[in-house]
């Protein structure tokens, strides 16, 4: 059973909250640098929604997984239903009885809560430290406004 894992999360985090602090992301920021495309992990780089819409890009997401992430199907506009597509962390097959499709259903919610809530909220604060007084769209909508996905995660 899955467990969530509060150091791997704060790994991302502190990715994240250096590479915004780096001297040469700050000079490509303060010099008005424009690029075309800025890729964003889906996990663990968010913040990368933000760099896009600050160098007047376009946003693409991208996911090396090799499965059905719902927060990422939700970001592409592909349907996820828990009902028969499992999470990976389950020991389930897509051929699932009713009290795996409860179990599954559950813990849907309950990741896809953890990364909007805690994660996102956890990336809104760095890009607040770095980005001050700076008023942005929610990472939620910089995520809807991707122009492409490229994943291998669903089926």
């Amino acid at each position: 059973m899955f467990i969530f894992n509060r150091k791997r999360s704060s790994f991302f985090i502190q990715i994240q909250d250096q590479t915004l602090g780096m001297p040469e992301v700050k000079s490509l920021l303060d010099n008005g640098k424009k690029f075309d495309i800025v890729v964003v992990s889906i996990f663990g780089g968010e913040g990368g929604y933000y760099l896009a819409k600050k160098f007047d890009a376009s946003t693409v997401i991208y996911s090396t997984g090799q499965v059905s992430i719902p927060w990422l199907d939700v970001a592409m506009g592909q349907p996820h239903n828990p009902s028969y597509m499992p999470l990976p962390i389950l020991e389930s097959g897509s051929e699932m009885n009713f009290i795996q499709r409860l179990q599954n259903f559950v813990m849907t919610n309950i990741m896809h809560n953890m990364r909007e809530f805690y994660m996102l909220g956890q990336v809104e604060k760095i890009l607040d430290k770095h980005f001050p007084g700076e008023t942005r769209p929610s990472l939620i909508e910089m995520e809807q406004n991707a122009v492409a996905a490229f994943g291998f995660t669903h089926p």
